[in-house]
């Protein structure tokens, strides 16, 4: 089966999930950002996101490369002089933890409301 995906809606559903559970981390960790760094690392990890699913490797390689991204998007949202690389694993797990919930809540939304049968037929 052939799936369509359009890649600029695809990237901004990415920016916009890495924006929120960078500022999700942030909140449960009460730690205060500078609102430029969250933007720059959410339009990094949107980039990760749409090279991802061009040139995916699959498996044990993407898990690996989704966390070292996730890695580099708190380093660049969280970075302060004297940030410990605990604190910084630490959000590390804290946004890998919100990003598989939030995606899991819209995964569940979407089925919801797909059952529905809405008529938005009018939309196309």
């Amino acid at each position: 089966m052939v799936q369509e995906v359009y890649i600029d809606l695809y990237f901004l559903v990415n920016v916009s999930m890495d924006l929120l559970c960078l500022m999700i981390t942030a909140s449960l960790l009460h730690r205060r950002v500078k609102h430029w760094r969250p933007i720059l690392a959410s339009l990094l990890g949107g980039a990760y996101s749409v090279a991802a699913l061009l040139f995916g490797a699959g498996g044990v390689w993407e898990v690996v490369c989704d966390l070292s991204v996730a890695f580099l998007l708190c380093l660049i949202t969280f970075y302060v002089r004297k940030l410990s690389f605990f604190r910084l694993l630490q959000a590390t797990l804290v946004m890998a933890l919100s990003s598989m919930m939030l995606g899991g809540i819209m995964t569940a939304l979407y089925s919801a409301l797909n059952r529905l049968h809405l008529p938005f037929d009018f939309l196309k």
